[in-house]
């Protein structure tokens, strides 16, 4: 199957086919931002509530947006410079990330996120990225999935 072929591909993120495979189990997260670790719970939460409202009220494209815009912020990360890990600050929402032909159309989804940056400035666009993209898979029906910042 689809589920089974990303579970294999080697090149593929660990992170992501294990994303992929959850959604295929056909499993539903039962509280979206529910498996924020514990310490961060308190005040990552609203965050992911406030990232859930928005994607309710917007067209159903922006869900995978979102989580195209969380690939592509992961996508950017380079062991050489950040062997601790990271989406790279979420340099993805400027020059020359934003303008490679791999990201086009994640500006509509960083756009869409803005207001959430607003209300809690305390977040990283890396972290906002990662965590709307977490949330957004969610919403689609996956398990829930693990967050810490940083």
């Amino acid at each position: 199957s689809f589920c089974t072929l990303l579970a294999v591909m080697g090149y593929v993120p660990i992170l992501v086919s294990t994303i992929l495979i959850t959604i295929c189990r056909g499993t539903i997260a039962v509280e979206v931002g529910s498996k924020i670790r514990v310490r961060y719970k308190e005040q990552y939460q609203p965050v992911a509530k406030a990232v859930q409202q928005i994607l309710a009220e917007s067209p159903q494209p922006m869900l995978t947006l979102v989580v195209r815009l969380a690939w592509h912020t992961l996508a950017n990360y380079n062991a050489a410079l950040y062997p601790k890990g990271g989406s790279t600050g979420g340099c993805i929402r400027m020059l020359p990330e934003s303008a490679d032909g791999a990201n086009k159309n994640t500006e509509s989804a960083r756009t869409l996120l803005d207001p959430v940056m607003a209300e809690f400035p305390f977040i990283t666009y890396a972290d906002l990225f990662i965590l709307a993209g977490n949330t957004a898979f969610e919403m689609m029906g996956s398990l829930p999935l693990y967050f810490t910042p940083g």
